[in-house]
């Protein structure tokens, strides 16, 4: 539980503050508390585009997201098939929604170059042991730097502090995903 008393619509109104123009919003429930509600809420409440993230593995969760007013799905490539992270960006595109594909393996960097998208998330946090590293992003990225010269790079997760944007952003990389530092208010 990062947040005890979560008000995702008090939540947002400080982001909108603070300048925010996109907003992740947690809607898996059974790990992280989280809901298509909240999703909707934000999306009915606030001009602002948002991304989804859960952890979809079936097609009808990306219908359920458009449902709920989801302008971006989140797809983690180590949870899903080449074919199925095809399958599942070609009906997110025909419901007019972008798609933020994330990895943490090395080992799926032939399914994100095989994806065809230009925006790449790389989550500093791995999956399976929850070890966060708050530059593995950016290390990936220099160890891949030709394969991803024409990718935007997103740096996910570890994100706590001005420096360490700092040191991304000297280094070319620009987009962020952060959530449980600004949640917990400690960025």
């Amino acid at each position: 539980m990062i947040v005890e008393n979560y008000d995702p619509k008090m939540i947002m109104e400080k982001y909108q503050n603070r300048g925010f123009r996109n907003i992740s919003v947690l809607t898996e429930d059974k790990y992280f508390q989280g809901s298509n509600h909240d999703l909707q809420l934000i999306k009915q409440n606030f001009d602002v585009a948002t991304l989804q993230k859960d952890f979809i593995i079936d097609e009808w969760q990306i219908y359920q997201a458009k449902a709920y007013g989801a302008d971006c799905i989140l797809l983690i490539s180590e949870i899903l098939s080449d074919r199925e992270i095809k399958q599942f960006i070609g009906i997110a595109a025909s419901l007019d929604m972008d798609v933020l594909l994330e990895f943490h393996q090395v080992t799926e960097l032939s399914k994100i170059l095989n994806s065809n998208l230009n925006i790449i998330g790389i989550n500093n946090r791995n999956l399976s042991t929850l070890e966060t590293n708050p530059f593995h992003a950016l290390e990936i990225r220099d160890m891949f730097i030709n394969e991803f010269r024409d990718h935007d790079i997103v740096a996910e997760s570890g994100i706590s502090s001005t420096l360490i944007i700092d040191k991304y952003l000297s280094n070319g990389i620009t987009k962020f995903l952060i959530g449980e530092s600004l949640l917990r208010e400690s960025f």
